[in-house]
C-alpha cells in the first residue's frame, strides 16, 4: 500500500521545500516538481549503500520502494 505523501505527490506534484539555518535568521525556499523516477540501476546501487533499506522493501524491485526526482524550478535565499 502506498503512503498517503506518496499519493498526495501524484495527485500534485509541485512541491515547496524550506529549511533554515541553525542559529541564524537565514533560510531558503526550493520551488520544485516532484516526480518519480525508474532506474533499477540506482535501486540497487542504493540497497548496497544502505542496509536498513533490505530491512524495509527487502528487495530494490518492491513497487513501494520509489525515488523521486526533483525538477527545481527556482529558489530563494532570505538572510532574514
Amino acid at each position: 500500500m502506498q503512503k498517503d505523501v506518496y499519493k498526495q505527490l501524484v495527485n500534485d506534484n509541485h512541491l515547496q521545500i524550506v529549511g533554515k539555518k541553525i542559529n541564524s535568521r537565514e533560510w531558503i525556499r526550493v520551488n520544485t516538481i516532484a516526480k518519480p523516477y525508474h532506474s533499477l540501476d540506482l535501486k540497487t546501487q542504493m540497497f548496497n549503500q544502505y542496509p536498513v533499506l533490505k530491512s524495509i522493501y527487502s528487495n530494490p524491485q518492491n513497487p513501494l520502494f520509489v525515488l523521486i526526482e526533483l525538477d527545481i524550478k527556482n529558489y530563494e535565499i532570505i538572510d532574514g
